[in-house]
C-alpha cells in the first residue's frame, strides 16, 4: 500500500507541476508591481498555508482561491497530497526562506505576486509557492516536497 501511495503522490506531484509550467509559460519574471506590499503578502501566504494544515486544502483553496484560477487545481488531489504530508513529515517546526517575486501574465494582462516559501517539519521540508493577484486572491498554491 505505501508503494501505491507514493506513485499517486508522484502523479499529482508531476500534475500539478505541469500546471505550474502551462501557467508560468504565458508569464514573464519581473520586479514586484506598484500596488503589492511585501508584508502583507508574507502574512497572506503563512496564513493560507496554516489554513492547509489545519483545515485542508480543499476547503481552504475553494474559499481563497479567485474563481477563474480554481479549476486549475484538481482539489481532491490537492486535499489528499497536503494531508498525506501532514502526516509524514510530522510536526511543523517553522519557516523559512521566503522570496517574494512579481510575475507578469501575459494572458490576463495582469501582474501577480509569487511567494515562495520553505516549511521545515520534524522530517523533511515543504516548498509552497503561493500566487496573489492585486486583491489579494489566491491564483496558484503549489506544494512541493
Amino acid at each position: 500500500m505505501g508503494r501505491k501511495l507514493k506513485k499517486i503522490k508522484k502523479i499529482a506531484f508531476l500534475a500539478v507541476l505541469f500546471c505550474f509550467l502551462l501557467t508560468a509559460a504565458g508569464c514573464s519574471s519581473t520586479k514586484l508591481a506598484d500596488g503589492y506590499d511585501e508584508k502583507v503578502i508574507e502574512e497572506e501566504a503563512l496564513e493560507i498555508i496554516n489554513d492547509v494544515q489545519v483545515r485542508g486544502a480543499k476547503i481552504v483553496l475553494t474559499e481563497r482561491m479567485r474563481e477563474d484560477f480554481i479549476g486549475n487545481i484538481n482539489l481532491e488531489e490537492m486535499d489528499s497530497s497536503c494531508k498525506s504530508n501532514a502526516v509524514s513529515l510530522g510536526n511543523f517546526l517553522t519557516y523559512s526562506q521566503k522570496t517574494i517575486v512579481g510575475k507578469h501574465y501575459d494572458e490576463t494582462d495582469e501582474d501577480f505576486a509569487v511567494i515562495l516559501v520553505t516549511a521545515t517539519y520534524e522530517d523533511g521540508e515543504i516548498n509552497y509557492t503561493l500566487t496573489f493577484d492585486k486583491d489579494m486572491k489566491l491564483v496558484g498554491f503549489y506544494p512541493k516536497n
